[in-house]
């Protein structure tokens, strides 16, 4: 090998993302061409999705998560989905947002499970949002008495 060595790892390095990128192209292309449906967006922090209404009715795996790490009291968002060529191929609408953030656990919000019905959400993607408020419910708060100011 000829040249700097730090150099030829750069462009080993390089070539390696972009045949990932090429990749990923390619897994989309695909699924533009099976999905007559699919559109796409790209959130505030560069986030690429796809979505497509075909996919309601198919979704059985969701993303859950808050919209904001830093905020105390930040909503809950359920994002379904179906995984095709390593690709999540999101429902429309993208997102529902069904709870929110408690100081210890997540609280849901009523109707969250009659607006995904309503557009057709699988009842598997509806169990696994159930399963994460099962598994993040607020801890139960003990009334105590506080006679710190009956003395």
């Amino acid at each position: 090998m000829s040249g700097d060595e730090k150099l030829w790892e750069w462009i080993q390095k390089e070539e390696d993302e972009v045949e990932k990128e090429r990749i990923k192209l390619d897994n989309i292309l695909y699924i533009y061409n099976k999905i007559p449906d699919v559109t796409h967006s790209i959130d505030r922090w560069k986030n690429f999705r796809l979505h497509s209404a075909t996919v309601n009715t198919n979704a059985v795996d969701v993303d859950i998560r808050h919209r904001c790490g830093c905020c105390g009291d930040s909503s809950l968002i359920a994002r379904p989905y179906i995984n095709m060529m390593d690709t999540r191929v999101f429902t429309i609408p993208e997102s529902f947002t069904i709870g929110e953030k408690g100081f210890d656990g997540d609280y849901p919000l009523p109707g969250w499970r009659t607006k995904m019905l309503e557009v057709n959400i699988t009842t598997d993607v509806i169990d696994k949002i159930e399963k994460y408020f099962e598994e993040n419910k607020p801890r139960e708060c003990e009334d105590e008495e506080d006679d710190f100011f009956d003395k």
